[in-house]
């Protein structure tokens, strides 16, 4: 049986903090090296090294200084930069990593620092992390250090996890728990929380709501990660089916939505997971989520219609309206669109900048449906709204000039 597919890497570029060499380094850029733990450092530069050999061209010894500041002046970095750093040797690193740190480079060098810190760890791990940690003080959103912990964690997982005991805050800055969990999510998953269990409570229950996650977005994953939901302690089952569910809803909206049927049994929670799926879903194909409600008026309210209209008439006016028109008799939905028109501009929707003459013409006529069909409740609104609101929703529509 094969790997669960698109269940790793979760996050690389998350745990690394960088979006573009992490790509690189995590196998998805064009080096024959396909991840940067898993393959083969290159040999370090030296002097002799560097020396002609018998029968081949001399190599020019690497003037580091220039080369590391070319790096830190560059945006963005390279990724040739990270080949450039590969083939550092131990002694290298340490000195380019100060000429780095130092000025004029020292608050542009993020990408470089962490290229330079992973290499290290591919080196000397527990010297990389010792170095990490001191150049954390006073890093509060990018802690420098993830790649090169990933980077052990990958290595000797083992190690990597006596040091995060004995170093815990600085291993929870840089995410350990969830790196421990990407690796246990490269097995199957029945093995991958085996695997996981060993490593700890905390390590065990992100890698269920990872798995639930990832097994959401996979089409053949989703009757291996139900089987196996089976297994787990009550307790924890609800919330991991209500994860699977709503990643589930939220990659295949129409196909997400019929299973809430079946795999959430709380009511209260399945309407709350199909009114945030209708909304998300509403963002990109308001006229498909409204055709769906109509097959499925039970299961939904006319505020989501409401929601689904708004989206619609922002992107294509003339056929929101032109469905509106169909629509048109429908108090309970004529109520809801005023309402949330209302609620969704401002106390005055029609100086607000987000509602446009199609958004007007539509809040217009909802509110005249509304007034036909319920008097009362419809003036009642009205007396609460802003003066300017009352008398465009009463008066004709200007006319167009």
């Amino acid at each position: 049986m094969s790997r669960i597919p698109g269940l790793y890497p979760l996050s690389v570029a998350a745990i690394a903090g960088l979006a573009g060499w992490a790509a690189y380094g995590f196998g998805k850029g064009t080096s024959d090296v396909a991840q940067i733990p898993g393959s083969t450092p290159k040999p370090a530069i030296t002097k002799e090294a560097s020396s002609s050999a018998r029968g081949r061209e001399a190599r020019p010894v690497l003037d580091l200084a220039a080369e590391i500041g070319r790096m830190c002046g560059s945006s963005p970095v390279g990724l040739e930069s990270w080949d450039t750093i590969r083939s550092l040797s131990l002694e290298q690193v340490e000195e380019a990593l100060e000429i780095a740190l130092a000025p004029p480079w020292k608050k542009s060098t993020s990408v470089v620092r962490e290229m330079l810190l992973t290499r290290w760890a591919e080196l000397d791990p527990e010297q990389a992390m010792a170095k990490a940690v001191e150049l954390q003080e006073g890093e509060q959103s990018s802690p420098p250090g993830k790649s090169a912990l990933w980077t052990w964690a990958q290595q000797d997982p083992e190690a990597a996890r006596r040091w995060a005991a004995t170093n815990p805050e600085a291993a929870k800055k840089l995410g350990f728990i969830a790196m421990l969990s990407n690796l246990c999510l490269k097995e199957l998953p029945a093995v991958a929380m085996e695997k996981a269990a060993l490593w700890g409570t905390e390590v065990h229950s992100a890698t269920m709501y990872q798995l639930a996650s990832m097994t959401g977005l996979n089409r053949v994953s989703r009757p291996e990660f139900l089987k196996l939901l089976e297994a787990f302690p009550e307790d924890r089952r609800d919330a991991m089916r209500s994860q699977f569910v709503a990643t589930w809803c939220a990659s295949d909206p129409e196909e997400g939505l019929e299973g809430l049927k079946e795999l959430i049994p709380d009511e209260g929670e399945r309407n709350k997971l199909r009114d945030q799926t209708l909304r998300f879903w509403s963002r990109s194909q308001p006229s498909e989520v409204l055709a769906w409600i109509e097959v499925h008026p039970q299961e939904t309210k006319p505020e989501s219609q409401a929601y689904a209209w708004r989206e619609w008439v922002g992107h294509r006016p003339e056929e929101a309206l032109s469905w509106l028109e169909d629509h048109g008799d429908d108090a309970r939905l004529a109520e809801a669109i005023v309402r949330h028109l209302q609620s969704y501009g401002s106390n005055d929707p029609f100086s607000a900048s987000v509602i446009d003459q199609k958004q007007k013409d539509g809040l217009r006529r909802s509110y005249q449906v509304w007034a036909e069909a319920d008097p009362d409740a419809a003036a009642k609104w009205l007396r609460s709204a802003d003066p300017q609101v009352a008398v465009s929703l009463t008066n004709p529509s200007p006319e167009p000039k």
